[in-house]
């Protein structure tokens, strides 16, 4: 059989060239792919030999990714809505920009544990001794015979100084030490004032009153959204020029997203500094220093982007954006740790130490778990200050300020100083072996070390700030050895606010020498105040009471002028002595004081102050009315101020009436009968709650402005009190009160981002709750310690102003600001006028009881406390 062979087909032989161009077209590119991996890992390599680290490749795109995420999610979107001119939105007053008024800052000292970067290719330079005297402190005075210091990074007079998260008690100081010492002129202040909760809000407004107080230019705040956007950084730029920016990094705090903010913020401030390094070559780039405070503790550098704490990525980010872009901005980081002093709520000083300080001698001393190190306030702020004239040649350097003592060292200190005072030596001199050691290499590069040079003087600094934020009025005066905590303001040694240590002699201290012994074995006290020269007559005390017993129990005192008319005509009548119409000769103080308390006058007993009014303090002029306490014995538990010709003085038995309603007594359980309305033969009973006792702390009349708007500003309500009472304030003094008060009231009314139940509880309909009232009479309580708080919280904030005759505006934000915190609840339909007071410290802000409404504040006997403001009488 023939076998005939075909040949191989066409479709064979391609496929099999195809297969064999396919197998050679992957070897190749194998090859190909493994010199692409080769030439990456080669590269991944190099750049983790130049930047340190790979995270800090990681933290690039991360940087970057937060960037782009942020301010379309959080801002962009608002812009849009925006038009050009709010570009520079900031230059208007707050209220017509809510949206520059968001959320509070968060300014919690928390000890960030970062890497331990130190550079060590810093060039010296010298300075000569003139140029030595151009630098503000003494620290960058002795840095700058060293290295590193030029004159355009000095701190004087024309220094134009941007401070963000200003609203915090490093902020404070920072300004405060700016202005005061440095003579900085221009100080700008950014806060996002996160987190929006009152308490917050309520303690950065009082950092914005010491701003207002002091810094007579300091400007209207800026309250970015989120972060500081790059358009609001240049139009800060283009409107004051800065030659500083100060920047305090927000630790991380479980509330918001705070590193992501961080890390905007910074982002933005850095593409800030390289634009302007770009268009403007020929101007220069701010000075830019960031503060970061330790926290976490850390394995090292390599740990992963979402362990690494605050301070950390703040460094890695501000390193890599350095070298990659190759920017000349002199920037100067400084990491702190735990910030304790002035402004800071101490957590260092435990519970069981304030037992101790109550006298309870049988707690033993305790040490606390983490063993962090502290730092004052103060010295944090003057090595700030050092690292703002510091122009290092590399253009970036991070530096770590330690200050050798710890939160043991503190505490153990701390108790030793209260357990000594009970008389036990031993644990004193225990801790007092404990030395501190200060880290070299801060004081080298900054010339700083830490004005507070030892455990001891530490832990006496801490224990006299704790007491004044515990006991701001001396309510407490422990006998320890320790520096006398300090005050807003100094009080006369008269009022019964003041410290020994810390008031000032007045003309009242010979006169509570004749008051307080006048009224002793009376219960009750009425008083008028008229302290001007010129007074020629009094307006008439009333009738005394008919029935005598009861008349004992009331003294009426009237305070006035020895240089008076009046005092003079009474005194030389009683003295028996004459004189002519035509002489101007006056009565000697000897035969003044001999009848002070002795003489009677329409029914008033005369005290003779020496002075008079118009060469008098405002300290002194309103002590009498606003605390007069140390005035009376300590038989008198009320006294009732009148001021002459503007309130007088009631009928005795309405006066009684009146005083006897300020203290109603406890009230069964039990039910009453309700009739329908129209029907009196049909009712139902309905039950009635048991009702506590009742003591008044502080009563006035309700003030009522019928010539303005209802919820107009507050300076529409102080120039009408002016006109209506005759007033002419100091503008000087008067400007930043009223806008410090209309900032105030803007900030806390603000609700975005806040817990509903808070708004629920703070968040008036009303705008803020001033509570204004006429205080040409007022009661004084003066037995209760709450009583004492309010008069002196009410006497510091109008000293703290210094506004004649206008002690009424002061008390108005003093009993809204109660109310905002909770300290004051609100009045019943039911029973108007009746404030109760509030038990605020009973309740943990932090913790889910705030959410329910506190208690009643009692007092010793079980009875609730109020404040009662007699409203108009209905016409």
């Amino acid at each position: 059989m023939n076998t005939t062979t075909s040949p191989p087909s066409r479709t064979t032989t391609t496929t099999t060239t195809t297969l064999s161009s396919t197998n050679s077209c992957r070897f190749q590119m194998k090859h190909v792919l493994t010199i692409v991996v080769v030439l990456t890992i080669v590269s991944s390599v190099l750049f983790v030999v130049k930047y340190h680290s790979i995270t800090t490749f990681a933290l690039v795109h991360y940087a970057h990714d937060t960037a782009s995420f942020l301010p379309h999610y959080h801002y962009v979107r608002r812009r849009r809505r925006t038009t050009q001119q709010d570009y520079v939105r900031w230059k208007r007053p707050p209220l017509q920009n809510s949206h520059l008024v968001m959320e509070p800052v968060d300014y919690n000292f928390v000890h960030e544990s970062s890497l331990n970067t130190t550079t060590t290719n810093m060039k010296h330079y010298k300075t000569s001794n003139a140029q030595q005297d151009y630098y503000c402190g003494a620290f960058a005075q002795e840095a700058a015979q060293n290295h590193g210091y030029m004159h355009s990074s000095s701190l004087k007079h024309d220094a134009v100084v941007v401070i963000s998260g200003i609203l915090s008690p490093m902020g404070v100081s920072l300004a405060l030490l700016l202005h005061l010492e440095c003579g900085v002129q221009t100080i700008v202040g950014v806060d996002s004032m996160l987190p929006n909760l009152r308490h917050v809000r309520m303690q950065q407004v009082k950092y914005l009153s010491v701003l207002q107080k002091y810094i007579p230019n300091f400007p209207r705040l800026m309250v970015p959204e989120v972060g500081i956007p790059l358009e609001e950084i240049y139009a800060l730029h283009h409107r004051h020029q800065p030659t500083h920016i100060v920047h305090f990094v927000r630790g991380r705090d479980g509330r918001d997203a705070s590193l992501l903010e961080n890390v905007y913020t910074m982002q933005q401030l850095l593409n800030f500094f390289l634009q302007l390094q770009q268009q403007e070559k020929k101007k220069r780039v701010p000075h830019f220093v960031y503060i970061t405070t330790r926290d976490e503790k850390e394995d090292g550098a390599a740990a992963p982007l979402t362990t690494m704490t605050t301070s950390a990525v703040m460094d890695m980010l501000t390193k890599t954006f350095s070298n990659v872009h190759g920017t000349t901005a002199t920037t100067v980081g400084l990491r702190l740790p735990h910030v304790c002093g002035d402004y800071v709520e101490n957590s260092i000083i435990s519970n069981k130490t304030m037992m101790m300080l109550q006298g309870d001698k049988n707690i033993t001393t305790t040490t606390t778990q983490e063993d962090e190190q502290v730092v004052f306030v103060e010295d944090a702020v003057h090595a700030i200050v050092a690292a703002m004239q510091l122009q290092p040649p590399t253009g970036l350097v991070t530096l770590d300020v330690s200050s050798g003592m710890t939160m043991n060292m503190l505490q153990q200190q701390v108790e030793a100083i209260v357990v000594s005072n009970h008389q036990n030596s031993s644990v004193a001199a225990a801790a007092t072996t404990t030395k501190m050691t200060i880290d070299a290499s801060t004081r080298y590069w900054l010339g700083w070390k830490p004005t507070t040079s030892s455990i001891q003087q530490g832990a006496s600094k801490l224990l006299s700030l704790h007491l004044a934020h515990k006991f701001p009025f001396g309510t407490v005066e422990p006998t320890l050895h320790v520096p006398t905590p300090p005050q807003r303001v100094e009080f006369p040694c008269a009022s019964e606010c003041a410290r020994p240590a810390l008031c000032s002699l007045s003309v009242f201290d010979k006169t509570i020498k004749v008051s307080r012994p006048l009224t002793r074995g009376c219960k009750y006290a009425v008083y008028t105040v008229d302290l001007w020269g010129d007074l020629q007559d009094l307006p008439s005390s009333g009738q005394p009471s008919e029935d005598a017993s009861e008349e004992k129990k009331w003294c009426r005192i009237a305070f006035v002028s020895s240089q008076s008319p009046l005092v003079q005509e009474i005194v030389m009548q009683a003295g028996n002595h004459t004189t002519t119409s035509t002489s101007t000769s006056t009565v000697n103080t000897t035969l003044i004081e001999t009848h002070s308390g002795k003489v009677q006058y329409k029914n008033w007993t005369l005290v003779f102050v020496h002075g008079n009014a118009a060469n008098m303090s405002e300290a002194e002029y309103t002590l009498l009315k606003l605390t007069p306490k140390r005035f009376f014995s300590e038989t008198v538990s009320r006294a009732m101020f009148v001021q002459p010709n503007r309130f007088p003085v009631p009928p005795f038995e309405s006066l009684m009436g009146y005083f006897k309603s300020l203290d109603p007594s406890a009230k069964a359980a039990g039910r009453t009968k309700e009739y329908r309305a129209g029907v009196n033969s049909i009712f139902r009973f309905l039950p009635k709650e048991a009702k506590k006792a009742r003591r008044v702390i502080f009563s006035s009349l309700e003030a009522t402005f019928p010539n303005v708007p209802e919820k107009s500003p507050i300076g529409v309500y102080v120039q009408d009190l002016c006109k209506r009472e005759g007033i002419r304030p100091n503008q000087d003094l008067l400007v930043p009160q009223v806008s410090f008060y209309t900032y105030a009231a803007h900030f806390v009314q603000n609700g975005i981002r806040r817990p509903e139940y808070e708004i629920r509880s703070t968040i008036y309909k009303g705008g803020f709750p001033f509570e204004w009232l006429k205080t040409a009479m007022i009661v004084h309580d003066l037995r209760e310690t709450e009583a004492r708080n309010l008069r002196c919280e009410w006497y510091d904030e109008h000293l703290f102003w210094g506004n004649t005759h206008l002690e009424d505006v002061s008390l108005a934000y003093v009993l809204g600001k109660r109310r905002i915190m909770g300290r004051v609840g609100v009045a019943p339909e039911s029973e108007q006028g009746w404030f109760p007071i509030m038990d605020t410290d009973a309740v943990d802000e932090t913790a889910d009881q705030v959410m329910l409404p506190p208690d009643r504040l009692t007092n010793a006997d079980d009875a609730e406390l109020f404040v009662r403001i007699l409203p108009k009488p209905k016409s």
